[in-house]
C-alpha cells in the first residue's frame, strides 16, 4: 500500500473500524513507513484531545425556538412581512414610492392638456333645464 492510502485508513485505523486483513496492512505498513508514523501519533494526539472535549449543551428553551421557527406561517403574514419589515428599511422606500408615484401623476396632469380638458368638461356640465309646471286647470 501506498502511504497516501494508508493515511486515508488512519482515522479508521484509530477508531478500531478496520477489518482483521486492512489492519495487517496498516500495521505492516507502519513498521516500515517513519513518516506514517509520526502522523499516526499527530493523529492520535489529536483523537484524544477531542475526546476530552466536553460535548456542547444546547440552552434551555432551544429546541422549542427551533421548532416554532420552522413551523410555516400563514401566507397573509410571510406577505405583509415582506413587505414592510424591516419598517427602518422597507418604510421609507415605500413612502418615497408613493411621493414619486404622485410626483408622477401631477407633472402627467399638468404637462397633457387632453387630461386637463376631460377634466374641465366634467366639471362644466349643463344644467338640466327646469321641467315646467303642469297648468292648473279649468275645473279647479
Amino acid at each position: 500500500m501506498t502511504c497516501d492510502e494508508i493515511r486515508e485508513s488512519l482515522s479508521a485505523y484509530l477508531d478500531e473500524a478496520l477489518g482483521p486483513e486492512e489492519r495487517a496492512r496498516v500495521d505492516g505498513h507502519l513498521e516500515t513507513c517513519a513518516e506514517c508514523r509520526r502522523e499516526l501519533a499527530g493523529l492520535g494526539g489529536t483523537v484524544a484531545l477531542l475526546r476530552r472535549v466536553q460535548p456542547a449543551r444546547a440552552p434551555v428553551g432551544f429546541a422549542d425556538r427551533v421548532i416554532a421557527a420552522a413551523r410555516p406561517r400563514p401566507w397573509p403574514r410571510r406577505m405583509l412581512e415582506a413587505l414592510f419589515l424591516p419598517l427602518s428599511m422597507k418604510l421609507p422606500l415605500e413612502v418615497t414610492a408613493a411621493v414619486m408615484v404622485g410626483l408622477l401623476a401631477v407633472y402627467l396632469f399638468e404637462r397633457t392638456p387632453e387630461l386637463r380638458q376631460a377634466t374641465r368638461q366634467e366639471a362644466v356640465r349643463p344644467e338640466p333645464a327646469p321641467v315646467p309646471a303642469p297648468a292648473p286647470s279649468a275645473g279647479e
